[in-house]
């Protein structure tokens, strides 16, 4: 399975992608503009999902959630391949 990467995920588009991917076993790491959205899915799909609140208009939001998600992105890919990564 793979690890999938979702902006726009509470609404539109983007929210009507969650549910099927992870139903097809992805894991799915997304971001949207409404934190009741957000937390929403958050209780919906739980860990090993992550979900966030993000403004994609604003470059610091996404730089911070970039700085949070690498390393979640890197810990998953660890543990699907069986082996340590370093960074």
């Amino acid at each position: 399975m793979k690890t999938i990467v979702l902006t726009g995920a509470t609404r539109g588009i983007g929210r009507a992608l969650v549910r099927p991917l992870t139903e097809l076993g992805h894991t799915v790491v997304a971001c949207g503009r409404s934190t009741a959205e957000i937390d929403d899915l958050g209780s919906a799909f739980g860990p090993p999902h992550r979900f966030e609140t993000v403004d994609v208009s604003i470059w610091e939001e996404v730089e911070a959630w970039a700085q949070r998600a690498v390393p979640f992105l890197l810990s998953l890919t660890s543990e699907h391949n069986g082996r340590a990564l370093s960074v």
